[in-house]
């Protein structure tokens, strides 16, 4: 195991211990990680995908899908959703609260909140990071995207570390922004390597067949068909396709020929069809 990966472990078991206070809200937390979730899992199933991993983070659990057959639109509604329903149930118990004059949902309400809204936060690993480079690899290069989601991670690790050191003291509650701050700062430079590898192999494997080349996100390919694809060849001179997966590993190379071969059998398909 690497010293990365045991310091992860380190930072996970200390951040929620101190998250929650100590043990007086482990069982809230933890029933409001069991929501965000739960919500994550239940919309996997409606939309018929089983094949996901799911690894233990600060905050929650990262899933991984193994399975690329699911629109960048459903993707987007996956990340939203589990931070929207602990949320919307703090909103709700919040209203229960004040139409009726009670407060025993004050702490419950609480971590709902914290769940929800420090996970829409564009830094590795929260949800918000997967929300930002699915919405930016609709309109930009997917490798200008990888190093934007970089610095906005970094940005917001280093914002949450200043507003801990210096607007709260190094005591008490302010050691909660200080591990979530290096967690995101370890995952990010993760996610550096794991990008720069990925563009190197781009870069080598383009330089062998000494040819234009291009990369197509199969998340995208409810709206890429094989007409655009052709279309960059004729426009562009690009010859060469790498197919990537949501966590950006390249799971095909296309030349133009298989492209055309395609086409001739399939017709103007899309890219998730061809891979379905």
């Amino acid at each position: 195991m690497s010293y990365f990966k045991i310091l992860k472990i380190i930072l996970v078991i200390l951040y929620s211990f101190f998250i929650i206070g100590g043990y007086k809200y482990l069982l809230l937390s933890l029933i409001a990680i069991f929501v965000h979730e739960i919500t994550h899992l239940l919309f996997l199933k409606l939309s018929s995908i089983y094949t996901f991993k799911l690894k233990y983070i600060i905050l929650g659990f990262s899933i991984n899908l193994d399975d690329c057959n699911i629109s960048n639109n459903k993707l987007l509604v996956l990340y939203f959703i589990g931070s929207l329903s602990n949320i919307i149930l703090g909103l709700v118990l919040n209203l229960i609260q004040i139409l009726f004059g009670i407060d025993i949902f004050r702490d419950f309400i609480m971590a709902n909140f914290v769940i929800g809204f420090i996970n829409l936060l564009p830094a590795f690993p929260l949800d918000g990071s997967s929300i930002l480079r699915n919405i930016l690899i609709r309109f930009i290069d997917c490798k200008i995207v990888n190093y934007i989601s970089i610095c906005f991670s970094f940005l917001i690790g280093s914002v949450i570390l200043i507003y801990g050191l210096i607007f709260n003291g190094l005591m008490e509650i302010s050691i909660n922004y200080l591990i979530l701050s290096i967690f995101i700062f370890i995952n990010t430079f993760n996610e550096f390597i794991r990008f720069n590898k990925f563009n190197n192999i781009i870069y080598n494997l383009g330089n062998s067949c000494k040819c234009k080349s291009t990369i197509i996100s199969v998340q995208l390919g409810s709206i890429r068909t094989l007409f655009d694809t052709i279309k960059l060849y004729m426009d562009y001179d690009i010859s060469v396709f790498y197919i990537v997966s949501t966590e950006f590993e390249i799971i095909d190379v296309l030349f133009i020929k298989d492209i055309f071969r395609y086409y001739r059998i399939y017709g103007n398909i899309n890219f998730l069809d061809l891979y379905k």
